[in-house]
């Protein structure tokens, strides 16, 4: 996947604007489709792991407490001192326990879902082993069911922004075996005017998919048969972005969302504990000193921004650095 650090770049870009974009005038939030970046950060994940064969659960898991949990823990920590929480509070966000209350509105929902999500990936992955395209039919079963029964036996929804994301993740997953099922060149076998149809083709899908979300999943809603189901309708957009940057990558480098795509965890995090603050400082000191609205806010978000990497780049390269002599030091163990 030659495009996947350009598309988790642009999908951490998303996510930025969605939570910290400042409307310049009465129009609104014009970036309200961009909560579909974390629609791309699963299909990505997903696509990434339907590649591998036989994933095995302890080295798995193993591995992804060391990429994922454990810096989810420091965030926890830095929160836990940094917003003076109780002990209650941390201790439910790490168990995960606080995602299950509060949904989306948890800390760092994302990683805790994406923790539990990554439990069952070794059993899809065998599953998928097993029986093949068949397993996709069955999983899709499993998300459809597990909706239905939880809000209608059980009245419960919180985890329904986990599970109305299952579809996107499912297709990530099988994404080569279902392009297979359905005979679709990938983009090194195209030629030039077939890359091109596929491109206008593409860009069409991604035009219906943000329309589909800016009509059902913005001010409306789609919340029925179960709630929060307008979550599916980021699924066209999400291929049709897959798909152009796949083609665009041939031929164009993207440094700067490459080099985003490498902090997309960190970027997450820091804009959720510390964007708000960040950016509502820089908008009330520059009011005396740029008088003109519209530019005062958009200066105040482009340095929230490049703060936000900065403090993730300084992370990301400091844990790495860590996680490096810790695996090192483990290996040097072993062999002794």
């Amino acid at each position: 996947m030659k495009s996947k650090r350009v598309l988790m770049g642009f999908a951490a870009l998303l996510i930025f604007l969605f939570h910290f974009y400042i409307p310049l005038s009465s129009e609104g939030n014009i970036f309200a489709f961009a909560y579909l970046g974390v629609d791309i950060f699963f299909f990505v994940s997903a696509y990434s792991l339907g590649k591998k064969e036989d994933i095995k659960f302890v080295p798995f898991i193993k591995n992804r407490l060391l990429s994922v949990y454990i810096p989810f823990v420091i965030f926890a920590l830095i929160s836990f001192f940094y917003k003076d929480w109780k002990i209650e509070k941390l201790l439910k966000v790490l168990c995960g326990l606080d995602f299950f209350e509060k949904s989306g509105g948890a800390f760092l929902w994302y990683l805790s879902a994406i923790m539990f999500l990554y439990l069952l990936v070794p059993f899809f992955s065998w599953l998928k082993g097993k029986i093949k395209s068949l397993a996709f039919l069955i999983l899709n079963l499993f998300w459809i069911t597990t909706a239905f029964v939880l809000e209608y036996a059980f009245n419960f929804t919180n985890i329904n922004i986990l599970i109305l994301r299952l579809p996107v993740f499912f297709i990530g997953f099988f994404y080569d075996e279902i392009k297979s099922l359905l005979k679709i060149k990938s983009v090194d076998q195209m030629n030039v005017k077939q890359k091109v149809i596929s491109a206008l083709i593409d860009l069409c899908i991604v035009a219906v998919g943000i329309i589909l979300i800016l009509c059902f999943g913005t001010k409306i809603k789609l919340n029925k048969p179960v709630t929060e189901l307008y979550y599916i309708l980021a699924v066209p957009a999400v291929i049709g972005l897959y798909e152009l940057f796949n083609l665009a990558c041939l031929n164009w480098k993207f440094i700067v969302l490459e080099f985003l795509g490498k902090l997309t965890l960190e970027v997450y995090a820091f804009q959720m504990m510390f964007g708000y603050n960040v950016e509502s400082f820089l908008l009330k000191n520059l009011k005396n000193l740029i008088q003109i609205n519209p530019l005062r806010k958009i200066i105040a978000f482009l340095v929230t921004l490049l703060f936000i990497v900065l403090i993730a780049f300084i992370f990301h390269f400091l844990y790495n650095c860590v996680k490096s002599m810790f695996m090192k030091t483990n290996k040097q163990k072993e062999v002794i």
